[in-house]
């Protein structure tokens, strides 16, 4: 049998009580069993929440119930977005490849044999400019001790 807590019959100053302000036995058990079966209720809940969240993958499925909608929106947005890049990238290349394309063949028509030699790429060309600036800087950075060594030699 489960109580279930009334405010309506909660006791007020006068109400209830035996004359001098106290409650009587049978009230004050009565309040302890409708607090006693509150607590108990709420206990359920959370050993049902604790079932939930132990169980294999009952946080995700959890979670999945309680924000479904959102859930939803967010992957639909990521795969239109994901859709949209990738059709953007495919359009690039097509516009490289035709733009390449119509080169060669306006070359060869106007007689122009020698193809156009293709561009390195964004890493390749770094690497190099790189490379080119440490051989620069150690170059200079041997010919001022070699001037250095020189000059010392004169003194």
């Amino acid at each position: 049998m489960t109580l279930r807590y009334d405010p309506s019959t909660e006791p007020g100053p006068t109400h209830g009580t035996n004359g001098n302000g106290t409650m009587t036995r049978d009230q004050l058990e009565d309040r302890a069993n409708r607090v006693l079966s509150e607590l108990l209720r709420r206990l359920d809940v959370l050993d049902e929440r604790r079932q939930n969240l132990k169980s294999a993958g009952g946080l995700v499925k959890y979670e999945i119930k309680r924000h479904l909608p959102l859930s939803l929106a967010v992957g639909a947005g990521a795969i239109a977005v994901g859709v949209l890049v990738l059709r953007g990238m495919q359009a690039r290349r097509e516009r490289e490849f035709r733009r390449q394309l119509m080169g060669r063949v306006i070359g060869r028509l106007l007689g122009d044999g020698a193809p156009e030699p293709p561009r390195s790429g964004f890493l390749r060309r770094t690497l190099r400019s790189t490379g080119l600036r440490l051989l620069l800087f150690a170059g200079s950075e041997l010919g001022r001790r070699a001037l250095h060594r020189t000059l010392e030699g004169q003194r």
